[in-house]
């Protein structure tokens, strides 16, 4: 007698595919969640990396202001300073001393080569002496624009004489109490601009701006276009009904520097923000 051959009932075949279909669940919600995760951490890992580039950027930068150049726009969304190129003391001024051109000595450890002090200025770059306020720079109601640069040799070293590109040489109103003066060239300005077509309406991006010439109104995001500047960080939160502003200024006093403060609130893809409050602090010594 030959037997039958046996195969897969209905039965087994359902139960199988059941348990191949929850196996495959399981794979599949691990593989997802490993997915999810993977992708969160990458969105942290750029949300602090580009949060940490514009921070320490700003902060640098900021920190080599010239004093009492920092203005802010009436929004809180732009911050607008001036570096510094160059700083030393003076020996004569014009309009102080009846000179004509400014005799300058260099701070203690700088090198005295006029060489080397050439190639940190250019025609016109300005020279500012006594700014207690950013229309000192801003307006030049104590500044002048710079042309050259000579060198004198004396039996001490060199005395290096500045020469000013203008044709009535009016000279500054008023003395330094320190025989300081600053040269520079053009401010610098970082703000927040709104982000093109975003889904949502408080999302904005940092720009940083430069070489746009010297403007005495007080910075807006409107006066110059996204194109114009570098992008620094992207996705940075901002409601103008909060109360804290992206960016504020405190002027200094006897015993305190000037105080930027900084508060931006980078978003994230997976509703992780990142949260930053920032104190720099910038001399205010003229």
């Amino acid at each position: 007698m030959v037997s039958a051959s046996r195969g897969f009932s209905l039965v087994e075949l359902i139960l199988v595919i059941i348990l191949l279909g929850i196996v495959s669940t399981l794979s599949l919600g691990f593989l997802r969640n490993g997915a999810e995760m993977y992708a969160q951490s990458a969105d942290r890992e750029r949300l602090l990396s580009q949060s940490r580039f514009v921070i320490e950027r700003l902060t640098r930068e900021l920190r080599n202001a010239l004093p009492n150049s920092v203005r802010i726009s009436s929004d809180g969304r732009c911050v607008e300073f001036i570096p510094l190129k160059f700083a030393g003391r003076y020996t004569e001024l014009p309009g102080v001393n009846a000179a004509t051109a400014l005799d300058m000595t260099f701070f203690s450890g700088q090198s005295n080569s006029v060489t080397n002090f050439s190639s940190l200025i250019a025609e016109g770059d300005f020279i500012t002496v006594y700014p207690t306020q950013p229309e000192h720079y801003y307006s030049k109601s104590r500044t002048l624009e710079l042309k050259a640069a000579t060198a004198v040799a004396e039996s001490s070293g060199q005395r290096v004489t500045l020469e000013f590109n203008s044709a009535t040489l009016i000279g500054f109103p008023q003395a330094s109490p320190n025989q300081r003066f600053f040269i520079w060239d053009f401010p610098v300005r970082y703000c927040l601009v709104a982000k093109p077509a975003a889904t949502n309406i408080y999302l904005h991006d940092i720009y940083r701006f430069d070489d746009y010439g010297l403007l005495q109104q007080l910075p807006q995001v409107s006066d110059l276009g996204s194109a114009a500047g570098s992008l620094m960080a992207t996705d940075v939160f901002f409601n103008p009904s909060q109360s804290l502003k992206p960016f504020s200024y405190e002027d200094g006093v006897l015993k305190r520097s000037s105080v930027v403060h900084v508060v931006l609130s980078f978003s994230s893809n997976f509703a992780d923000d990142l949260f930053f409050n920032q104190e720099i602090h910038i001399p205010n010594v003229p």
